[in-house]
């Protein structure tokens, strides 16, 4: 959970304007990543476990982006 603390502390430093718009985006991307990676460690396949991964992949390159 440290890249949610990490992008919460930073948004904190962003322009109130923002927050409706990046801020949310960029707090609800970070609390993601790590649920996603979370749920798919639970899954009984190295398949199903790589399927969860692919999604965390996409937020975080969302993330990079908006960053």
């Amino acid at each position: 959970m440290d890249l949610t603390d990490l992008i919460y502390d930073y948004c904190k430093a962003l322009p109130v304007e923002e927050r409706f718009n990046l801020i949310d985006q960029l707090n609800r991307c970070s609390c993601s990543i790590p649920s996603n990676i979370a749920e798919g460690s639970g899954k009984r396949t190295k398949i199903h476990f790589a399927e969860y991964l692919t999604n965390p992949l996409r937020r975080h390159s969302k993330l990079r982006r908006s960053y």
